[in-house]
């Protein structure tokens, strides 16, 4: 048992079979880390690789740190990939990035700050999205006070990215669940939302952060969700009314 103290923060890398897009995943990643520790926070990295093939798992070996945690499952979701890390992280606070996805340079201090400042629970999404490679947008995302956001929206779509910062206690309480493809039901970022709602914990974005994601021609798992057009799985979040705090 180690007598070191828990970390400010885990930060996890969750990766499958991103062959080569993972090293700048995993390079965005370290750059947050540095930019955070230079600040006085301590960040422990933690990769999660779900059924990898060789080439990812040659590319988190080579450019990850030897301090490092890297854990090994054989389930094929993004959902138990999530739940797994929440499971062996020890940061007070997590925060997770798609194996081809990657963060702004001050994601992690600049969440952190923010975190400090709300005694309730909240949890903290990028101000903006940029999407690339196989499709271009940029989004940008709102908090639930904000006057114009509307919770309908989440009746029709996500209004944030399964990119997130919020205490651990957060995670444990409200574990991802498993993707039902072949039933036609999915989605767990959204219906993690929804659900973390439905429980009155409120969802803000970070000012001046930016995340970027990846759109990739080969079958990810969310194609594989759209092409199936699967519904996203049932949540409580719509029956009954809420009051959105200020």
């Amino acid at each position: 048992m180690s007598n070191q103290p828990n970390p400010d923060i885990t930060a996890i890398l969750t990766a499958h079979r991103e062959g080569w897009m993972v090293y700048p995943a995993i390079t965005s990643m370290l750059q947050a880390i540095d930019h955070a520790e230079h600040k006085g926070l301590s960040v422990e990295m933690l990769v999660v690789l779900d059924r990898p093939d060789a080439v990812t798992e040659d590319f988190v070996k080579n450019n990850c740190p030897a301090t490092t945690r890297l854990e090994y499952i054989d389930k094929g979701d993004p959902a138990i990939s999530r739940n797994h890390a929440v499971s062996q992280a020890r940061g007070k606070y997590l925060s997770f990035l798609d194996g081809d996805d990657l963060w702004c340079k001050c994601w992690l201090l600049s969440a952190f700050n923010e975190s400090r400042k709300y005694a309730t629970q909240t949890i903290w999404h990028p101000e903006a999205d940029i999407g690339f490679g196989n499709e271009n947008f940029l989004v940008f995302r709102r908090n639930m006070n904000d006057p114009e956001f509307n919770l309908q929206f989440l009746n029709i779509g996500n209004c944030w990215s399964a990119h997130s910062f919020a205490l651990r206690d957060i995670y444990q309480q409200f574990p991802y669940l498993f993707n039902e493809v072949e039933s036609g039901f999915g989605h767990e970022d959204w219906q993690w939302n929804c659900e973390t709602i439905n429980s009155g914990i409120l969802h803000m974005v970070v000012p001046g952060t930016t995340h970027f994601l990846r759109r990739k021609s080969q079958c990810s798992q969310e194609e594989k969700m759209n092409r199936a057009s699967c519904l996203m799985t049932p949540s409580n979040l719509f029956n009954r009314k809420l009051t959105i705090r200020n």
